[in-house]
């Protein structure tokens, strides 16, 4: 079964306060990094595969702000076999 993590950006400002969330929504291991590198690798030894991200209320300036995560997720996911990682914004 898929497990749906989803982050509503009206109540994230920058990047820590996702990490907050990622670490609440997700099986993050104690040792996270919190940086874009940390999260490549845990995404990739993903306990909770299959995932799914989900970014809410995501508008222009956030995905301006928040673009290297945005890039980094949408690259994890193309890499890693079908299914395991799928990352969308939805409005």
């Amino acid at each position: 079964m898929t497990k749906i993590a989803k982050f509503d950006f009206r109540k994230i400002d920058n990047i820590d306060v996702f990490y907050d969330q990622l670490a609440e929504k997700t099986t993050v291991p104690s040792y996270f990094g919190r940086n874009l590198d940390a999260l490549v690798d845990i995404l990739r030894d993903c306990a909770d595969a299959p995932l799914e991200i989900i970014f809410t209320h995501m508008n222009q300036d956030k995905q301006n702000q928040f673009g290297r995560l945005i890039n980094v997720l949408k690259d994890v996911a193309e890499e890693l076999d079908p299914g395991q990682l799928t990352f969308k914004i939805a409005s």
